[in-house]
């Protein structure tokens, strides 16, 4: 959904909140986009050197400490990755969107007034940001995913790029009526990125709970051209709700069944009355059937299929160099008192319409975390995909390990890199709710980029110092 495939063709598509090499894509369709828009890029930017101790800290923005996602961008078009931060105050009401330029010397120039200067702060606090270029002008609009709303709320549409470079709301009918739970992707496998809405009828009623989307077709034929279509609900859930999550934070496109069509597998937690409850609910696969409607077949998929209190969010990447992308499951437990949080996973897959599931050990991703965020990509440049996990708290999670880093082997099996946090944030029981693994200094080895969750816990961006190695 999000990984890098270096082409200059019509769409870039990729999402938040995790993932920096997604690896080769083999003969899996599932859509992928380039880390830089190369269209506008420069290509001849140079390395520069980490700063000196391998931390620099981000800028605050008064009043909206939670970075509740993170969204690298070249918003200059100068061929080095800029941040994007989705933030919200603590009571969760309201949005700031931040523009962090890379200043090519370690140091971001916060240039929000520029860039999200039209969007104002009056919108629903937005769970993951999307991006893709759905009006084939090449540059990438940013599209939120604000999954359910309560009444009054306002939620935020998807954003395009001006003549001038910044960002403003999109005039679509047909985008604007459907805002909320977006989810890009290409329906129909024409090459265009279409945009799935997420609706829930019966929320909160575990008998009558029932997911739909709402196809939203793309047939913008022209640069700079916005057009969709409403084609309605699309999905068929067979379960009808019972036991199903209620919010969906960041579900997976993947093409499970290597028919050359985008499927969709999802997670999340049940609401019930009007709180979180300490109960698992199992993973939704949504089969891609001829481009025209998704059918949930979890049974057909998995031979057990998973469950999880709280699926957070979901990232791909091929793990074990089969050619297929595998899901790995971010999984953060109850959202109550004593927070003891849960397993992560992976679902390998084989492109046989069957996921397997694989848990692996208490070092890797069997451990009691309330992990909160999750980000994949090649650290130590050894040709294979690593793993971040960010947990707030968790029985088996001390303070200075809060950030747990797994080293890939090549075949899918992880080892400890035992990361312990530099000792000033260790010492506070600093935290982090957002996650990205960026290359900013275009030396192939990506920083890791962590957003912090009040204004005692400051975001950083961790350098990586060429070796695989990050400031501890």
């Amino acid at each position: 959904m999000y990984k890098h495939l270096l082409t200059y063709s019509v769409l870039f598509l990729f999402g938040c909140g995790g993932g920096e090499d997604g690896g080769s894509s083999g003969s899996n369709s599932q859509t992928q986009a380039p880390i830089v828009d190369l269209v506008k890029a420069d290509a001849n930017q140079s390395m520069f050197s980490p700063p000196s101790g391998g931390i620099t800290e981000l800028a605050q923005v008064s009043g909206y400490e939670i970075v509740v996602d993170i969204l690298p961008l070249d918003l200059n078009a100068d061929g080095y990755m800029d941040i994007v931060l989705s933030r919200t105050p603590h009571d969760y009401k309201g949005l700031a969107l931040q523009a962090l330029v890379n200043d090519k010397n370690g140091t971001f120039k916060d240039e929000s007034s520029f860039y999200f200067g039209k969007i104002g702060n009056n919108w629903r606090w937005v769970e993951k940001l999307y991006a893709a270029d759905l009006n084939s002008d090449g540059w990438l609009e940013i599209i939120p995913h604000v999954d359910l709303v309560n009444d009054g709320e306002r939620t935020l549409p998807i954003l395009v790029r001006q003549v001038d470079g910044s960002f403003d709301l999109n005039n679509n009918s047909v985008l604007r009526a459907q805002s909320g739970g977006y989810i890009p992707i290409d329906i129909n496998a024409d090459g265009k990125i279409d945009v799935l809405s997420r609706n829930v009828d019966g929320f909160g009623n575990q008998g009558v709970q029932e997911h739909k989307f709402v196809f939203l077709k793309n047939h913008s034929s022209g640069e700079g051209f916005l057009g969709f279509e409403d084609l309605g609900v699309i999905s068929v859930d067979s379960n009808n709700g019972s036991g199903s999550p209620s919010f969906v934070y960041a579900p997976a496109v993947v093409d499970v069944n290597n028919d050359n069509l985008d499927d969709l597998v999802l997670g999340g937690p049940k609401w019930v009355g009007d709180s979180f409850v300490n109960d698992a609910a199992p993973v939704k696969v949504f089969l891609n059937k001829n481009g025209s409607q998704l059918v949930e077949e979890s049974q057909l998929v998995f031979a057990t299929v998973p469950s999880y209190v709280h699926v957070r969010e979901m990232e791909l990447a091929d793990f074990n160099g089969n050619g297929f992308m595998d899901i790995l499951s971010i999984n953060s437990g109850y959202d109550g008192m004593p927070y003891p949080g849960e397993s992560n996973a992976i679902y390998f897959n084989d492109s046989s319409a069957s996921l397997t599931l694989d848990t692996g050990d208490s070092s890797s991703h069997n451990y009691a975390g309330m992990t909160h965020s999750g980000t994949v990509g090649d650290i130590d440049q050894d040709g294979d995909i690593d793993i971040v996990y960010v947990d707030l708290s968790g029985l088996d999670v001390p303070w200075s390990s809060k950030v747990r880093i797994l080293l890939n082997d090549g075949n899918g099996n992880f080892t400890n890199s035992n990361y312990q946090l530099p000792n000033q944030y260790s010492a506070i029981n600093w935290a982090a709710t957002s996650s990205y693994l960026i290359d900013l200094n275009v030396d192939s080895y990506p920083e890791l980029v962590l957003g912090g969750m009040d204004s005692s816990f400051v975001s950083v961006v961790l350098w990586n110092d060429g070796l695989g190695n990050f400031s501890n």
